[in-house]
């Protein structure tokens, strides 16, 4: 007897629609509540990809600026190099081609010829947490 009741038997004008041994009509498909959480979950996970591909950008920015500021610093120490060991030993100033940045650089010792000087570079540039510095350091032979 319990498994009649449980068992659904179809009425033969919609095929759709079945109806319980106890005469209750069930429909297929979803509840309404159903619905609501799926939408709910659908929401989450949006807002989860948005916040982070903005995190994303964000850390490629700040990637981007690192890069400006390596490669102008990796210029300078080649330039500082190539020169002659009486060349200024020390400068600053803001890089024009990348607003934001600053540089300081200082060359010591190696004054006479067969000696070893110290090229020292260092970059100030902002991100997005804060101020950041780069110090690159290299030998030179006079």
């Amino acid at each position: 007897m319990r498994d009649r009741r449980r068992r659904l038997k179809t009425s033969g004008s919609c095929p759709a629609r079945a109806t319980t041994a106890a005469g209750a009509l069930t429909r297929p498909g979803f509840t309404l509540v159903e619905l609501l959480v799926a939408l709910v979950l659908l929401d989450i996970g949006l807002f989860a990809l948005v916040a982070t591909s903005a995190l994303v950008t964000r850390e490629m920015g700040a990637a981007a600026r690192r890069a400006q500021a390596l490669s102008a610093a990796a210029n300078r120490l080649e330039r500082l190099a190539s020169m002659s060991c009486d060349a200024p030993g020390s400068g600053d100033g803001e890089l024009m081609p990348y607003p934001g940045v600053s540089e300081r650089w200082t060359v010591t010792g190696g004054r006479g010829e067969g000696e070893t000087r110290t090229i020292t570079d260092s970059i100030e540039f902002t991100t997005s947490v804060g101020l950041r510095t780069l110090v690159l350091r290299s030998r030179a032979p006079c």
